[in-house]
Formats: C-alpha cells, sequence, structure tokens
C-alpha cells in the first residue's frame, strides 16, 4: 500500500509543471498563448531528461546516500515524463504555427530540425521503458538507451538555436549537472581500467 502511494505521489510531482501550464492555457486569454507555452513545456521535457540521465552518476558519486539510489530506481519513470512533455511541447509547437503545412515548411530551420532530433531520439526509449522491454532486449536494452544522451545533446543545441549564442551560459547551467557528473563517470572509468591494466 505504501509503495503504491509513493508511486501515485511521484506521479503527482512529475504533473506539477503540467499543472502550471493547463493552469495559464485556461486563464490567459492573448494571441501569443500558444507559443508562450511552448517554453515552459520544452524546459520540463529537458530538465526531466537531464534528472534521469543523472541518476546513474549520481549514485557512483555517493554511493551512501539513499537518494541517488532512489533516482536510479525511478528513472524509466522521469524519462517517461520528459518524453510526454516533449509530446506537449510538439502538439503546442504544431498549434502554435497554425497545423502541418507550416510545419513542413519550417523543417529547414536549425532549431526545428535539432528538436525533431531529440524527440525522435527520445521515441524508443519511451517505447522501451516498461520491464518487459528490459526483458526482451537484455543487454540491448542499455545499448539502445545511450540514445539519451543524444537527445540531450541535441536538447541543449535546439536551446542554443532558438535563442541565439548569447544564451550559451545559460543553457550551460542548466547542464552543468548533467556535464560535471558524466565527466566524473569518464575519470571513474578511465580510472577503473587503469588499475586492471595494472593487475
Amino acid at each position: 500500500m505504501r509503495a503504491f502511494l509513493m508511486r501515485r505521489w511521484f506521479w503527482f510531482v512529475l504533473a506539477l509543471p503540467a499543472v502550471g501550464i493547463a493552469a495559464q492555457f485556461f486563464s490567459r486569454h492573448d494571441e501569443h498563448l500558444l507559443h508562450n507555452l511552448l517554453e515552459p513545456s520544452g524546459e520540463a521535457s529537458a530538465r526531466l531528461l537531464i534528472i534521469a540521465l543523472c541518476a546513474t552518476p549520481l549514485s557512483m558519486a555517493l554511493p551512501g546516500w539513499r537518494g541517488p539510489r532512489w533516482l536510479v530506481h525511478n528513472r524509466r519513470a522521469i524519462g517517461v515524463a520528459a518524453f510526454l512533455y516533449g509530446v506537449l511541447h510538439l502538439v503546442l509547437y504544431v498549434a502554435s504555427i497554425a497545423g502541418f503545412g507550416a510545419l513542413w515548411n519550417q523543417l529547414g530551420w536549425t532549431y526545428v530540425l535539432l528538436g525533431w532530433l531529440a524527440f525522435a531520439a527520445m521515441m524508443p526509449l519511451a517505447a522501451t521503458s516498461t520491464n518487459g522491454a528490459v526483458r526482451l532486449l537484455r543487454r540491448n536494452w542499455k545499448r539502445l538507451h545511450r540514445l539519451a544522451y543524444l537527445a540531450a545533446a541535441a536538447t541543449f543545441l535546439h536551446w542554443v538555436a532558438i535563442y541565439g549564442v548569447g544564451i550559451v551560459g545559460n543553457v550551460l547551467l542548466n547542464f552543468s549537472p548533467l556535464l560535471l557528473l558524466a565527466a566524473y563517470r569518464i575519470w571513474r572509468n578511465w580510472v577503473g581500467q587503469a588499475r586492471n591494466r595494472e593487475f
């Protein structure tokens, strides 16, 4: 019963950005509303993706802490939530540009292509987020889910392409936990391999 309630509470927390977006949608009435909602939906997707990717290296850096282990246990749910916010972001984008005709005309734009690349990379991750998919794919599941790093990189470049080079520092600030933890993970793996060669 406790585990059931914790899962429901966790999904409620993940849904909070959507509640905020819905509140703005139903309370505000201006011609740029859909366009203005693109930013919070995209940021929610990106930040949840960053949190999901931080789980494993954070548990390596802080092995005695329960928080990182809890993140590892729930990272698939966080990743699915990141994808769902990506879907919401896409729906709002298509609605804000008045349909698929305008979407076709914008496919050559750099930030649009990068957004589609990030979304495409997340699609197979969401589709294989179940326990059954983990059992079916076995070792290939981990290989497939390395696409999350491609999604994160495309998201980073998507933000920079939208807002310009002047916002790189701001984007780096959002991605800094992932960049630092990824660097730590690479360093730790390198040290481990070096020690194995010595013995």
